[in-house]
């Protein structure tokens, strides 16, 4: 088995997080995962993990044991597009602070508005 955190993940476009992945059980020992994307339009993820929204919609991305390949653990992905009125009304690009408590990462926004 191999425990993959966190198991969801909401992203806007052009955002990334990483993704962890512990091999479990008789599958243990050190061995290393492979990632993968079920939609590598909507989300792509590196080798290491990183998860990385390209467009609206959603992905799963697994995690393979390189023991053995029936050992995995699955991660469910949403990217969510920058709302509309944000898009309309703002600059160039922006950041958003995170909140105090560190209930929400600050955000950095590029406007790709026309």
């Amino acid at each position: 088995m191999v425990a993959v955190t966190p198991t969801t993940i909401t992203l806007e476009i052009g955002e990334s997080k990483t993704l962890s992945a512990t091999v479990q059980g008789a599958l243990g020992g050190g061995t290393g995962v492979t990632w993968e994307s079920s939609a590598t339009a909507v989300v792509t993820v590196s080798s290491d993990g990183v998860v990385t929204g390209l467009r609206a919609g959603s992905a799963t991305v697994t995690a393979r044991s390189v023991a053995d390949p029936r050992g995995s653990g699955k991660a469910a992905i949403v990217v969510k597009a920058v709302e509309p009125f944000r898009e309309k009304e703002s600059g160039g690009a922006f950041y958003m602070q995170p909140a105090l408590d560190g209930s929400r990462p600050g955000t950095y926004y590029v406007n790709l508005y026309d």
